[in-house]
């Protein structure tokens, strides 16, 4: 990941909270796992 990538990603996410982040995840691994099908 870039440097610019990530102050993109630290903008867009700086105001999550931790369980925000969580569900984040999760939806990021139930999308990949779908996407394997």
């Amino acid at each position: 990941m870039s440097e610019v990538t990530f102050y993109n990603w630290k903008k867009k996410y700086a105001g999550l909270g931790v369980s925000d982040l969580n569900r984040l995840k999760n939806l990021r691994r139930i999308i990949d796992s779908s996407r394997n099908w």
